[in-house]
């Protein structure tokens, strides 16, 4: 979701889950290079929201979890535009 002050936020849905997540995500513009990342511990919650300010331009984000009880990680990718 983009709003119009040009922060994009991102939402991790974790399953519905009240487990215990690292959460981590990067945004790259086309030539790899970093221009954003966060970083997150989360318990208990449903999901995690996270306003990331991004200049107009093209990106590539990837987000990873990883459930810090059992190990298991799952990563999702997507490229997008800011206007």
């Amino acid at each position: 979701e983009q709003s119009a002050g040009q922060t994009v936020t991102v939402l991790v849905p974790l399953g519905g889950s009240k487990g215990s997540f690292h959460v981590s995500g990067e945004m790259t513009t086309p030539n790899h290079r970093v221009v954003q990342s966060f970083e997150e511990d989360v318990t208990g919650q449903p999901a995690v929201a996270k306003a990331v300010p991004l200049r107009a331009g093209s990106y590539h984000m990837v987000v990873v979890v990883k459930n810090t009880a059992t190990g298991a990680q799952s990563s999702s990718a997507l490229d997008f535009t800011v206007d």
